[in-house]
């Protein structure tokens, strides 16, 4: 024992020095827990420990421990390879948080298509990272603060850039908007990191070329306009729009995948879209921005 601690304290620090080691080390073992489980043996050992944990209880009984997905998103994402590389478009930077890369890759997967079909070129970090969310509740600090210092060595030519980074996973915004400028404020890179972080919609919003919203969201329902390319005919006069958003919603009524109806909003023609369904997911939403961009694609070159 140290001077001056209580019985107890060894015990209760070797425990949170190997919590510490386990969250910085936890991309990187995620891929090797996959390969393994795959074995017959451990993947038993692994089944045990579930139910093992169901019978202490050590978590609430509702809930199962999630399982690893077959293969994580940024295994899938470097096998398919970049898509639209060499082209002349923005590149955005997709953070690929450790719970949509390991359990749930398909929605990292989703937001990929949407950000490709609005136009952008997409990109991982090239090593795995992490923001080191969990370690605030700890009080691990001084390990937070070396994950970032990680994340901003390895994405400093990208933020110098000023390439945004998009985020699934709203706890990791929130550290490069919040605890990142607190933890590093006279650090440079932190605040342009901080200033072109973004979710999916702010970016879409903000970022993305081809849309506008027409009016503020009210409850579920969303109000846009998909807006035509710059020097078509009627374009400034708005013409061209109207025509477009008209048959922007007839084209994703007739796929059956979605249910589109139009307004008319200051003498302009916009198209409505409503999540009100209490089964509608976020994946479902992503799937629906795919189809408006790739049916507004389609229309702007006919």
């Amino acid at each position: 024992m140290h001077p001056g601690e209580r019985v107890g304290e060894p015990r209760l620090r070797r425990r949170l020095e190997v919590r510490e080691h386990l969250v910085e080390v936890g991309p990187v073992l995620g891929p090797r827990v996959l390969r393994l489980e795959e074995q017959h043996d451990l993947g038993h050992q692994v089944r045990d420990a579930r139910q093992h944990a169901d019978d202490v209880r050590v978590r609430t009984p509702q809930r199962r421990i999630p399982r690893f997905a077959g293969e994580p998103f940024t295994t899938w994402f470097r096998r398919r390879g970049r898509v639209h590389a060499g082209e002349d478009r923005q590149r955005v930077l997709l953070w690929p948080d450790t719970f949509n890369n390991y359990l749930h890759p398909n929605t990292a997967k989703a937001t990929v298509e949407v950000l490709e079909a609005a136009g952008f070129e997409v990109l991982i970090p090239e090593r795995p990272l992490c923001c080191g969310r969990p370690l605030y509740d700890y009080g691990m600090l001084d390990l937070a603060e070396r994950l970032l210092h990680r994340v901003l060595d390895s994405l400093r030519p990208l933020i110098r850039e000023g390439v945004p980074l998009v985020a699934a996973e709203p706890s990791c915004l929130a550290v490069f908007r919040d605890e990142l400028l607190q933890m590093l404020p006279d650090d440079e890179d932190a605040k342009r990191l901080a200033a072109q972080s973004f979710t999916l919609a702010e970016l879409l919003a903000t970022h993305a070329p081809g849309f506008e919203l027409a009016a503020p969201p009210r409850m579920a329902v969303v109000c846009f306009r998909a807006l035509p390319r710059p020097g078509d005919p009627g374009e400034e006069d708005g013409r061209r729009a109207d025509e477009l958003n008209r048959a922007l919603v007839e084209a994703v009524n007739a796929t059956g995948r979605a249910y589109l109806t139009h307004t008319t909003l200051r003498g302009r023609v916009a198209a409505r879209v409503a999540f009100g369904n209490v089964l509608t997911t976020e994946h479902h939403a992503l799937e629906v921005l795919a189809l408006l961009e790739a049916e507004a694609t389609r229309l702007r070159s006919a």
